[in-house]
């Protein structure tokens, strides 16, 4: 099978990617990511900052969905109340988040999957290699 993209890393960026992606209809598509499900991006592994500088409003990877919003989610979990209280996003729950974000939209997303070499093939087709798997290919 030759996916249209293969994205690499599946944390925040990779999982609007492929949204993005999704939402124009391209559908042939995998997110790799080298860490365990559930610890993509940095925020529950190597992030030092106890919340985002981000303010909590601005959330770019909902694409103007307001049921996919940090705000939705969060009010979900904590009520308005909550929300009306936080000041900065905490980075766990950042991370919370986009587990949820991961799981709602059912985003195409292959954990333990490093990636070693991009080799260039014919016809804009590449080869993928990755540590202990058999290759990918990929347009993109």
């Amino acid at each position: 099978m030759i996916h249209d993209v293969v994205i690499v890393g599946g944390g925040q960026s990779g999982l609007a990617v492929a949204f993005g992606l999704l939402r124009e209809r391209v559908s042939n598509i995998l997110v790799i990511d080298e860490n365990p499900a559930g610890y993509e991006g940095p925020w529950d592994t190597y992030a030092r900052m106890i919340t985002l500088r981000t303010p909590k409003g601005l959330n770019p990877i909902d694409f103007g969905i307001p049921a996919l919003s940090f705000r939705a989610w969060y009010e979900a979990q904590r009520g308005a109340e909550g929300w009306d209280a936080l000041d900065k996003i905490p980075r766990g729950d950042w991370m919370a988040y986009l587990r949820w974000y991961r799981r709602v939209l059912a985003l195409p997303v292959r954990n333990d999957t490093k990636l070693d070499l991009i080799e260039p093939l014919e016809d804009g087709v590449h080869r993928l290699h990755v540590v202990g798997r058999a290759p990918l290919l990929a347009r993109k």
